[in-house]
């Protein structure tokens, strides 16, 4: 009983934070604040009342269209909810834990993780950018993770140090080889926000971890790529979001750990 209640708890939680995505994924198309105005229709502006920004519910009650000017209202939007609302109950089911004694610490972190990687691929695949805001709050929420963890699990002074450090040399290892193949090849193989992107994964992940996910990004943007070019959905020179295979491997590593890949996947 006790499971049912706290796993239908998450499937709230990840609705209404699916809800917020929306949110965010709009106004940053139209460089709008997240506060104000509030809430209106995508087409007629019309403010909307609080019945009608309840996730799922207000999208059924209303038949999918505004109740002001008829709107269809994009499909996209409940579906982006459901599909945040079971992440957030598959998180409970993650044997990958930050701390060893407290698996609600555990799912919490999770939850936060993957609530930034699904906003910032759905804005990497809508304008080809992952925007700075995201990726600097992400950065401000491992800053008391690892605090915790170095109180909790007992790690030396310099962890986070180190974390801090090896973010830092990454970004500029990856600016480094990016500018290089430039020079070389006139073309840029990533933008800086996925560099950014990376070096906060180090301090969530480890270094270790991180090239994990690398390989896994890397692996899931080739099949794609690679289905793509045969169905003809894209030409050889076209532009890809390479975020949203980033973060889809950051979530995997962290979600299974970096061992069961490295079993797994990797063989060694």
């Amino acid at each position: 009983m006790f499971l049912l209640s706290k796993l239908l708890s998450l499937l709230i939680f990840g609705v209404c934070f699916g809800s917020f995505i929306n949110v965010v994924r709009y106004r940053f198309s139209y460089q709008e604040s997240l506060l104000f105005p509030n809430s209106y229709c995508d087409n007629c502006k019309k403010r909307l009342y609080w019945h009608q920004n309840i996730p799922i519910i207000s999208w059924l009650v209303l038949a999918g269209r505004c109740k002001f000017c008829n709107y269809k209202i994009p499909i996209s939007y409940p579906l982006i909810e459901i599909i945040v609302g079971m992440i957030f109950v598959l998180n409970n089911f993650s044997k990958n834990y930050f701390f060893q004694n407290s698996p609600n610490a555990n799912l919490i972190l999770l939850c936060i993780f993957s609530f930034f990687l699904i906003a910032i691929s759905l804005i990497d695949l809508d304008h080809l950018v992952i925007p700075n805001s995201l990726t600097l709050s992400l950065l401000i929420c491992s800053i008391p993770m690892l605090v915790v963890m170095q109180l909790s699990e007992d790690q030396n002074y310099y962890f986070i140090i180190s974390r801090i450090f090896q973010s830092a040399i990454s970004f500029i290892v990856l600016e480094f080889f990016s500018n290089i193949y430039y020079i070389f090849f006139k073309k840029i193989p990533f933008g800086m926000g996925d560099s950014k992107l990376i070096s906060v994964f180090v301090i969530w992940l480890g270094i270790k971890a991180v090239l994990v996910s690398l390989l896994l990004s890397i692996y899931f943007a080739g099949f794609f790529i690679f289905i793509s070019l045969i169905s003809k959905k894209i030409k050889y020179k076209s532009k890809i979001a390479f975020g949203p295979f980033l973060c889809l491997g950051g979530y995997l590593t962290l979600y299974f750990g970096k061992d069961f890949w490295l079993e797994k996947l990797f063989f060694f």
